[in-house]
């Protein structure tokens, strides 16, 4: 059976069937893109609230830590909180914002914005170029997974932000990291021990066991052995300190001492043209 101008049906229909699905194919993409969250300004503090997720003291407070620390070091440091993601991908809308915003310094690509999204429950951390050495995507996620979740796991926000913010510059400033909070699930067991047997996992600790194993041992199972000093035995050197290398192989303390950060100071923050490739990490609370 053929149409009114000799072509054959079954062709006609398939033409058909594709044109209708080109456009509500078109029609969706043109939804999507009318519906999807916009990137708002670039912030003009380090702790932005659109949710109100802390009190104005708490706020205020966090505020001139991220502000101090990018003071100190040159590093810009914020943190963003959204009511909702709005049905956008997480990673899609961050890196918009980040792109957007250019927070850090336009040489250095040293910056790093930590997003909340209160309703989805959800974080994201987003390094520059220049920090990525520094704060890797498994410190990152350590930083979500240990010191955030626990305190918002138990509505404790502002302790939160506040163990994300002092693990992270302490990281970029080549300090230690604060001990992270114990989870509610590991609840009446002392943090750095095994399992629940309460044996302590410290530094010294397993140092003692290794000599013990490897010096002490040898010493006892070979008493006629001829030895001057350690003989064959073999030293745990490669638990002596390396000299202060830092997590990731780059040293993140002084390199940007003394950079006034892209224009941020006393009077609001600004970003400095920072860039940013998607390094970082995501997780929940």
């Amino acid at each position: 059976m053929n149409d009114e101008q000799g072509h054959p049906r079954s062709a006609f229909v398939v033409r058909s069937s594709l044109l209708v699905a080109a456009l509500a194919l078109l029609l969706s993409l043109s939804a999507s893109a009318v519906l999807a969250l916009d990137v708002p300004p670039p912030p003009t503090q380090w702790y932005t609230d659109a949710a109100g997720l802390l009190d104005s003291s708490q706020a205020a407070a966090l505020n001139e830590k991220l502000r101090a620390f990018e003071q100190k070091s040159g590093a810009q440091f914020i943190i963003y909180v959204f009511p909702s993601l709005d049905s956008e991908a997480l990673e899609d809308f961050t890196i918009r914002c980040a792109e957007k915003w250019k927070v850090g310094n336009k040489k250095y690509d040293n910056g790093l914005i930590l997003f909340v999204f209160v309703k989805e429950r959800k974080l994201r951390i987003e390094v520059g170029y220049g920090l990525e050495g520094t704060i890797t995507d498994a410190f990152s996620s350590d930083v979500i997974r240990n010191y955030v979740a626990p305190h918002f796991g138990q509505n404790d926000y502002a302790g939160g932000l506040n163990a994300a913010a002092d693990a992270i510059i302490a990281k970029i400033s080549g300090g230690e990291a604060p001990v992270p909070p114990t989870s509610p699930g590991a609840a009446g067991r002392p943090a750095g021990a095994f399992g629940g047997s309460g044996i302590p996992c410290s530094a010294p600790f397993i140092l003692i066991v290794i000599v013990f194993l490897l010096v002490v041992v040898p010493a006892m199972v070979m008493p006629n052995r001829r030895r001057h000093g350690c003989g064959g035995c073999i030293l745990p050197f490669f638990l002596w300190p390396s000299g202060g290398s830092t997590f990731g192989g780059f040293s993140g303390g002084g390199g940007f001492g003394g950079f006034s950060g892209g224009g941020g100071g006393f009077g609001g923050f600004s970003g400095g043209g920072g860039g940013f490739g998607g390094g970082g990490a995501s997780g929940g609370w």
